[in-house]
């Protein structure tokens, strides 16, 4: 299973490179350089982790790579763990550059009105929200259609998180509250749930 992630991450290699350059310099220089909103900071991570998936996806679905790994003894479930492990490598990753730049946004210049875990809800929530309906649509339909729902998604977030106060959040997200460990909770649930489809839908390729 391992291998199968080094496979997909050596797709999109050279895009987590530019994600995390512009995010450990241009990011910053411009925050401390001009006045940009501390929600540029959510979309950037959150739109990161989306392409990136995106992309591991949309590359697969080119070179037909997992229909030629199924002709090989290769176990069908491990196909499945690594898109999933996939996505967990590219949350951790920037969730820790997240974190670094929400530890010094005070040298940013910004006054950051949100909470830890508060902070964290775009980039670590609303991926695995997202890729855990769209990755058993993707081994059941294929990946044009599971994209256009993708997309359908993630503008559903943009309208949810700009007409919304991030404040609003703070309901699910205040400190190590009980409605936290809810919310991760369930979303661990929906997870695992969506493995299981995974793994269903691909026996049928």
């Amino acid at each position: 299973m391992l291998n199968l992630t080094m496979k997909d991450l050596s797709f999109i290699k050279k895009d987590i490179i530019l994600a995390l350059f512009l995010g450990l310099t241009v990011f910053p220089l411009l925050s401390i350089f001009t006045s940009l909103p501390e929600w540029a900071l959510f979309i950037f991570l959150f739109f990161s982790v989306f392409h990136l998936t995106n992309h591991t996806l949309k590359t697969d679905d080119k070179n037909k790579t997992t229909r030629f790994l199924l002709t090989l003894p290769v176990k069908i479930n491990h196909l499945v763990y690594s898109r999933y492990f996939t996505l967990i490598i590219l949350i951790i990753l920037f969730t820790c550059w997240g974190s670094i730049i929400y530890l010094f946004s005070g040298y940013l210049g910004w006054e950051s009105q949100s909470s830890f875990f508060e902070f964290l809800l775009p980039v670590i929530f609303y991926p695995v929200l997202i890729f855990s309906v769209i990755l058993p649509l993707y081994f059941k339909l294929g990946y044009f259609k599971a994209m256009g729902l993708a997309q359908v998604l993630a503008i559903i977030f943009i309208l949810l998180f700009f007409s919304l106060e991030l404040s609003v959040f703070a309901f699910f997200l205040n400190s190590f509250s009980t409605s936290f460990f809810f919310l991760l909770s369930l979303t661990g649930l929906i997870f695992i749930l969506s493995i299981k489809l995974s793994c269903i839908f691909i026996q049928r390729w």
